[in-house]
């Protein structure tokens, strides 16, 4: 499917409001039949016809997909992982800015899903390994997990200096590939804030959660 060229409405606080514009200008969503699910491919995000229904508050809640997977085009297509160990930070934006967007929409509270991804993820740490240094692919600990060490870090430092780390990121490692250590590196470079080396290594390879900032009630369901 080639791209609409046709300019298009970004949403405030949408990765494209956040990061940069967008890789291609806008993308006609195949609909495949025997997709049953959604896809990120360099400059082609795929969809199945069964996301494009609202949902039960009669709400496109599939934009939210959308956005996750256009989210992909800058974390995980122009920049990629060097192995699958750094997958956090392809599905950790993406689950970020899709509730991001979520909220911007009034759907959902993003505090909220923080907070309960907080309660369950120490067992998640345990049973499939710290966003960081996940066991497998594909589990909680790398989407929502990965999102919550983004908003953990951007509680640290705030939104507006969050925002320049995610922006000069995809700047810095565009066409390439990436680390763990890069990021932890890259954060640090961008605020001059050496104490944010140890603040992401507990969060992305510990086996507990951090205490959260500004949220010192948050604990680990029981």
């Amino acid at each position: 499917m080639r791209p609409d060229r046709r300019p298009h409405r970004r949403p405030s606080g949408l990765a494209g409001g956040q990061v940069r514009p967008l890789p291609v200008l806008r993308l006609r969503p195949p609909h495949l039949r025997r997709l049953t699910d959604a896809l990120e491919n360099q400059t082609l995000s795929l969809f199945s016809t069964n996301w494009f229904k609202l949902n039960a508050n009669g709400q496109p809640g599939y934009e939210t997909t959308m956005v996750h997977e256009l989210t992909h085009q800058w974390f995980g297509d122009s920049v990629t992982p060097d192995n699958w160990q750094q997958a956090w930070l392809n599905e950790g934006p993406a689950v970020y800015y899709a509730g991001l967007y979520g909220e911007e929409r009034g759907w959902s509270v993003f505090e909220d899903k923080m907070k309960t991804t907080y309660e369950k993820l120490d067992a998640v740490r345990a049973a499939d390994g710290p966003p960081g240094l996940p066991k497998t692919l594909g589990g909680t600990n790398i989407y929502d997990g990965g999102a919550l060490v983004l908003y953990a870090l951007g509680l640290r430092i705030g939104q507006r200096k969050f925002d320049k780390v995610m922006r000069e990121w995809v700047k810095r490692f565009k066409d390439s590939t990436y680390t763990s250590e890069e990021f932890i590196a890259h954060t640090v470079d961008v605020t001059g804030d050496p104490s944010l080396d140890p603040f992401l290594r507990d969060w992305l390879f510990g086996a507990l959660n951090p205490p959260m900032p500004g949220h010192p009630d948050w604990k680990a369901a029981a």
